[in-house]
């Protein structure tokens, strides 16, 4: 398959002071803003959107979300190149896209061998929660696999306490 990861969607950044990196951004680089939610800033870098969130370990990484066609099959051809599940801080989320745009194959993959390294998502403030839960509960997804695309995994993917 040919991979095309040649188009990011979004990179998101953590930063410890979230007012002070806004106004870098904005101010000395003159980054269009999109718009804040609580401690996430939102900033369009060339029809890249900029994500700073709010941290309490600033650490020099980020992360990068890329745009592709079909998500069940990227995720294949990266898992056969050995990124996707070789590596266990690779995960895949759902934002952006409501649950009756995912494509079957992600469905599917959902279902199957994805439902330990797919969260949930959902654009917030873009996506409202009610909406995307609804088509979330229309998915006639297995208990065990719903359990974990909207808590557990991103309970692992985050090392949260809980």
């Amino acid at each position: 398959m040919l991979l095309n990861l040649t188009h990011i969607g979004q990179i998101g950044l953590p930063v410890a002071d979230v007012d002070r990196s806004e106004a870098f951004y904005r101010d000395v680089l003159g980054l269009p803003k999109q718009f804040r939610f609580g401690d996430l800033t939102f900033f369009d870098c060339a029809g890249v959107r900029l994500l700073l969130e709010k941290s309490k370990e600033v650490t020099p990484r980020g992360c990068i979300y890329f745009r592709c066609a079909d998500i069940a099959l990227t995720v294949g051809e990266l898992t056969r190149r050995g990124v996707a599940f070789k590596h266990k801080n690779v995960w895949i989320d759902t934002s952006a896209r409501v649950p009756k745009h995912w494509p079957e194959s992600f469905v599917k993959f959902l279902k199957s061998w994805g439902r330990d390294k797919v969260c949930f998502a959902t654009d917030y403030p873009l996506l409202q929660w009610e909406r995307v839960l609804k088509e979330v509960d229309g998915l006639g997804l297995p208990e065990d696999v719903q359990r974990k695309f909207l808590y557990e995994n991103a309970v692992k993917a985050f090392a949260l306490k809980v």
